[in-house]
């Protein structure tokens, strides 16, 4: 039988360190922060970083700028576990979420880039942070996995097409699952909402199902206005094994 798992990934890239909302450190603390992560210059630390590629810095240097910036422990939302939602006609249902997270799902932090430059008298320093579980989610069921197959491809893409006719008795086995009347579930089926509306209850899933949040070590040096903030990249991939 082919079993299924799904890896979550989630990046804050870049991860940007704020002074009072401002985009930069002042540079006067830059000898205690290159002291922190242990180097004597801005040469050393540019030295280091060139025998390093792209998103693929050594476990040693990690650890040195971890000292630099605190990664919570990813935060699982529950609520977004248990069902999704639908809206069909301006009307909103819920449906039982094919997902399920594993039992005690492993997290890898990684730093992956680091920059610190100096801008006259501004110090800019940025970070590529990321979080990963491998085989994080799973299906509920049988016809939960048939519901999943439907709107992810193998490289966890989501399809958004029209439903094909051959997928409607698996959907409305799915609604009727969720405890909506056959009568209604049918209605639902043929509106021209349902494929869009459940592509954007899945994606809106994978959005908020892991939260990761960054903070900053400096506030002993630099004071309680720091803070880091970076745009997020998210995804899922898909991994297949055969279990006999």
């Amino acid at each position: 039988m082919e079993n299924k798992k799904y890896s979550i990934w989630r990046w804050i890239a870049p991860a940007i360190f704020n002074v009072d909302f401002e985009q930069y450190i002042p540079f006067e603390f830059s000898n205690e922060i290159l002291n922190l992560i242990g180097f004597d210059s801005f040469q050393d630390l540019s030295n280091e970083l060139r025998l390093h590629k792209r998103n693929n810095l050594s476990k040693r240097l990690q650890k040195k700028i971890c000292n630099l910036i605190t990664v919570e422990d990813p935060f699982i939302n529950s609520d977004s576990i248990t069902n999704i939602s639908i809206s069909i006609d301006d009307k909103y249902y819920k449906l039982v979420n094919p997902f399920k997270v594993v039992t005690k799902p492993k997290f890898s932090l990684e730093l992956a880039d680091f920059s610190m430059e100096r801008s006259s008298e501004k110090l800019i320093v940025s970070a590529r942070i990321s979080v990963a579980s491998n085989n994080f989610l799973e299906a509920k069921s049988t016809l939960a996995q048939k519901i999943i197959n439907i709107y992810l491809s193998e490289n966890g893409i989501l399809s958004g097409g029209l439903i094909e006719n051959e997928h409607k008795s698996l959907i409305q086995d799915w609604l009727q699952e969720s405890g909506i009347k056959l009568s209604k579930s049918k209605k639902i089926i043929r509106s021209e909402d349902l494929s869009f509306s459940l592509k954007i209850a899945m994606t809106d899933f994978i959005e908020n199902t892991l939260v990761l949040t960054a903070s900053s070590k400096l506030c002993d040096i630099v004071g309680d206005g720091i803070s880091i903030d970076g745009e997020e990249e998210l995804g899922l991939t898909v991994s297949i094994s055969n279990e006999l």
